[in-house]
Protein backbone atom coordinates (compact mmCIF):
# COMPACT_ATOMS: atom_id res chain seq x y z
CA UNK A 1 0.00 0.00 0.00
CA UNK A 2 1.30 3.50 -1.45
CA UNK A 3 0.58 7.17 -1.12
CA UNK A 4 -0.48 6.66 -4.88
CA UNK A 5 -2.82 3.91 -4.26
CA UNK A 6 -3.89 3.78 -0.65
CA UNK A 7 -7.58 5.19 -1.60
CA UNK A 8 -8.88 2.48 -3.60
CA UNK A 9 -7.77 -0.55 -0.84
CA UNK A 10 -9.30 1.10 2.23
CA UNK A 11 -13.03 1.40 3.65
CA UNK A 12 -14.45 3.89 6.12
CA UNK A 13 -15.06 2.55 9.35
CA UNK A 14 -18.63 2.01 10.06
CA UNK A 15 -17.88 -0.76 12.93
CA UNK A 16 -20.04 -0.66 16.21
CA UNK A 17 -17.64 1.44 18.37
CA UNK A 18 -17.63 4.61 15.46
CA UNK A 19 -20.83 4.79 15.13
CA UNK A 20 -21.52 4.58 19.17
CA UNK A 21 -19.23 7.40 19.65
CA UNK A 22 -21.21 9.46 16.73
CA UNK A 23 -24.74 8.21 19.00
CA UNK A 24 -23.08 9.07 22.06
CA UNK A 25 -22.12 12.76 20.54
CA UNK A 26 -25.66 13.13 19.94
CA UNK A 27 -27.31 11.69 23.41
CA UNK A 28 -24.43 12.38 25.41
CA UNK A 29 -23.94 9.04 26.35
CA UNK A 30 -20.13 8.77 24.69
CA UNK A 31 -18.23 6.03 26.49
CA UNK A 32 -15.14 7.50 26.77
CA UNK A 33 -12.91 4.68 27.94
CA UNK A 34 -14.75 1.76 24.87
CA UNK A 35 -13.68 4.27 22.37
CA UNK A 36 -10.28 4.96 23.15
CA UNK A 37 -9.87 1.29 23.74
CA UNK A 38 -10.94 0.39 20.60
CA UNK A 39 -8.80 2.42 18.99
CA UNK A 40 -5.72 1.55 20.61
CA UNK A 41 -6.52 -1.95 19.92
CA UNK A 42 -7.18 -1.39 16.22
CA UNK A 43 -3.93 0.67 15.89
CA UNK A 44 -1.81 -2.06 17.34
CA UNK A 45 -2.52 -3.47 14.04
CA UNK A 46 -1.67 -0.68 11.66
CA UNK A 47 0.97 0.97 9.41
CA UNK A 48 2.01 4.25 8.23
CA UNK A 49 1.21 4.88 4.49
CA UNK A 50 4.67 5.48 3.21
CA UNK A 51 5.11 8.56 1.24
CA UNK A 52 1.92 10.10 2.97
CA UNK A 53 4.50 11.64 5.36
CA UNK A 54 4.69 15.45 5.62
CA UNK A 55 6.67 17.45 8.53
CA UNK A 56 6.56 21.27 9.33
CA UNK A 57 9.56 22.72 11.65
CA UNK A 58 9.85 26.18 11.95
CA UNK A 59 10.27 28.77 15.00
CA UNK A 60 10.25 25.67 17.79
CA UNK A 61 7.13 24.53 16.45
CA UNK A 62 7.11 20.94 14.97
CA UNK A 63 4.19 19.14 13.13
CA UNK A 64 3.91 15.99 11.31
CA UNK A 65 0.75 14.51 9.27
CA UNK A 66 0.76 11.06 7.94
CA UNK A 67 -2.35 8.48 6.86
CA UNK A 68 -2.73 5.25 9.19
CA UNK A 69 -4.43 2.13 7.62
CA UNK A 70 -5.25 -0.40 10.23
CA UNK A 71 -7.47 -3.53 10.64
CA UNK A 72 -11.03 -2.82 12.28
CA UNK A 73 -13.30 -4.51 13.94
CA UNK A 74 -14.89 -6.13 10.85
CA UNK A 75 -11.51 -7.04 9.29
CA UNK A 76 -11.62 -4.31 7.25
CA UNK A 77 -8.76 -1.86 6.23
CA UNK A 78 -9.53 1.70 6.93
CA UNK A 79 -7.51 4.67 7.36
CA UNK A 80 -7.40 7.58 10.07
CA UNK A 81 -5.30 11.08 8.99
CA UNK A 82 -2.90 11.67 11.34
CA UNK A 83 -1.62 15.01 12.98
CA UNK A 84 1.13 15.94 15.25
CA UNK A 85 2.66 18.52 16.50
CA UNK A 86 5.07 19.38 19.52
CA UNK A 87 5.71 23.51 20.53
CA UNK A 88 7.35 24.80 23.57
CA UNK A 89 4.52 24.37 25.99
CA UNK A 90 2.28 20.95 24.29
CA UNK A 91 2.35 18.23 22.49
CA UNK A 92 -0.78 16.92 20.71
CA UNK A 93 -1.97 14.29 18.57
CA UNK A 94 -5.18 14.59 16.53
CA UNK A 95 -6.51 11.50 15.07
CA UNK A 96 -8.89 11.94 11.71
CA UNK A 97 -11.22 8.91 10.82
CA UNK A 98 -13.85 9.20 7.94
CA UNK A 99 -17.46 8.78 9.08
CA UNK A 100 -19.18 8.73 5.71
CA UNK A 101 -21.97 6.53 6.98
CA UNK A 102 -23.34 9.83 8.82
CA UNK A 103 -24.31 12.18 5.64
CA UNK A 104 -25.39 8.57 3.93
CA UNK A 105 -28.02 7.59 6.62
CA UNK A 106 -28.91 11.14 7.92
CA UNK A 107 -28.26 13.82 5.66
CA UNK A 108 -31.88 14.10 4.30
CA UNK A 109 -33.53 14.56 7.91
CA UNK A 110 -31.75 18.08 7.57
CA UNK A 111 -32.50 18.46 3.68
CA UNK A 112 -29.41 17.76 2.83
CA UNK A 113 -27.49 15.61 0.10
CA UNK A 114 -25.29 13.20 1.24
CA UNK A 115 -23.33 13.68 -1.42
CA UNK A 116 -22.24 17.11 -0.75
CA UNK A 117 -21.22 16.65 2.60
CA UNK A 118 -18.53 14.62 4.83
CA UNK A 119 -18.33 13.54 8.30
CA UNK A 120 -15.35 13.37 10.45
CA UNK A 121 -15.31 12.07 14.02
CA UNK A 122 -12.35 13.42 15.22
CA UNK A 123 -10.26 13.04 17.94
CA UNK A 124 -7.90 15.48 19.97
CA UNK A 125 -5.67 14.79 22.96
CA UNK A 126 -3.37 17.29 23.96
CA UNK A 127 -0.29 17.36 27.05
CA UNK A 128 1.08 20.35 28.86
CA UNK A 129 4.40 18.92 30.10
CA UNK A 130 5.02 22.35 31.45
CA UNK A 131 1.31 22.43 33.59
CA UNK A 132 2.28 19.27 35.96
CA UNK A 133 1.46 16.81 32.43
CA UNK A 134 -2.10 18.69 32.40
CA UNK A 135 -4.08 16.85 29.84
CA UNK A 136 -6.63 18.02 27.87
CA UNK A 137 -8.80 17.15 24.62
CA UNK A 138 -12.54 16.44 22.57
CA UNK A 139 -14.13 14.03 20.14
CA UNK A 140 -16.52 15.86 17.95
CA UNK A 141 -18.08 15.06 14.59
CA UNK A 142 -17.54 17.45 12.05
CA UNK A 143 -19.79 17.79 9.16
CA UNK A 144 -18.32 20.07 6.01
CA UNK A 145 -19.77 20.73 3.07
CA UNK A 146 -17.70 19.24 -0.54
CA UNK A 147 -17.72 21.55 -3.17
CA UNK A 148 -20.11 24.36 -3.86
CA UNK A 149 -19.34 27.55 -4.18
CA UNK A 150 -18.69 29.88 -1.25
CA UNK A 151 -21.82 30.81 -1.17
CA UNK A 152 -23.25 27.75 -0.55
CA UNK A 153 -20.27 26.83 1.86
CA UNK A 154 -21.40 29.91 3.78
CA UNK A 155 -24.98 28.74 3.84
CA UNK A 156 -24.25 25.37 5.02
CA UNK A 157 -21.69 26.96 7.98
CA UNK A 158 -24.70 29.27 9.09
CA UNK A 159 -27.05 26.01 8.73
CA UNK A 160 -24.55 24.11 10.78
CA UNK A 161 -24.16 26.69 13.50
CA UNK A 162 -28.05 26.96 13.46
CA UNK A 163 -29.05 22.75 14.01
CA UNK A 164 -26.32 23.07 16.45
CA UNK A 165 -28.09 25.86 18.70
CA UNK A 166 -31.27 23.59 18.07
CA UNK A 167 -29.42 20.35 19.58
CA UNK A 168 -30.33 18.67 16.25
CA UNK A 169 -27.05 17.40 15.27
CA UNK A 170 -24.00 15.37 17.47
CA UNK A 171 -21.81 17.86 18.29
CA UNK A 172 -18.38 17.47 20.53
CA UNK A 173 -17.54 16.06 24.09
CA UNK A 174 -14.47 17.68 25.94
CA UNK A 175 -11.95 16.22 28.54
CA UNK A 176 -9.67 17.29 31.19
CA UNK A 177 -7.47 16.07 34.15
CA UNK A 178 -4.65 17.12 36.29
CA UNK A 179 -3.21 14.45 38.82
CA UNK A 180 -6.09 12.20 38.83
CA UNK A 181 -8.26 14.64 39.02
CA UNK A 182 -10.57 16.23 35.90
CA UNK A 183 -13.91 16.30 33.94
CA UNK A 184 -16.05 15.72 31.15
CA UNK A 185 -18.01 18.15 29.14
CA UNK A 186 -21.16 18.33 26.52
CA UNK A 187 -21.34 20.72 24.19
CA UNK A 188 -25.04 20.47 23.43
CA UNK A 189 -26.01 20.40 26.87
CA UNK A 190 -23.26 22.70 28.18
CA UNK A 191 -22.52 20.63 31.33
CA UNK A 192 -20.28 18.64 32.77
CA UNK A 193 -19.15 15.56 34.75
CA UNK A 194 -15.96 13.71 36.67
CA UNK A 195 -13.92 11.71 34.36
CA UNK A 196 -13.15 8.27 35.40
CA UNK A 197 -9.92 6.97 36.51
CA UNK A 198 -10.21 4.33 33.39
CA UNK A 199 -10.71 7.49 31.05
CA UNK A 200 -7.96 8.74 32.27
CA UNK A 201 -5.96 5.80 31.79
CA UNK A 202 -7.25 5.70 28.13
CA UNK A 203 -6.66 8.95 26.88
CA UNK A 204 -3.21 8.49 28.36
CA UNK A 205 -2.47 5.13 26.45
CA UNK A 206 -3.49 6.27 23.30
CA UNK A 207 -1.72 9.35 23.77
CA UNK A 208 1.47 7.61 24.28
CA UNK A 209 1.04 5.12 21.36
CA UNK A 210 0.58 8.01 19.05
CA UNK A 211 2.74 10.60 20.15
CA UNK A 212 5.71 8.22 19.84
CA UNK A 213 4.79 7.66 16.20
CA UNK A 214 4.34 11.55 15.44
CA UNK A 215 7.37 12.04 17.28
CA UNK A 216 9.31 8.94 15.06
CA UNK A 217 7.73 10.28 11.48
CA UNK A 218 9.01 13.70 12.69
CA UNK A 219 12.83 12.61 12.99
CA UNK A 220 12.48 10.43 9.90
CA UNK A 221 11.41 13.11 7.90
CA UNK A 222 13.43 15.62 8.90
CA UNK A 223 16.85 13.41 8.48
Amino acid sequence: MTASNWKRLVKDDDSSPIRLAVEGLENETLDLAALLRSMDESLADSVVVPGTEQVTNQNGYEKATWVHVYANPKHERSVVNMEWSRSENSVSVTLALPAGFWPRERAQQFDLSAQQFAATLVIFIEQYPSLGSTVGGLVQLNIDRVGGTAAECNEWQEKRHRLRQEKRLPFLSGFGFRNGVGSRSWARSDTEQPITVAEMKRVSALFDRLAKVGEGVATAESK
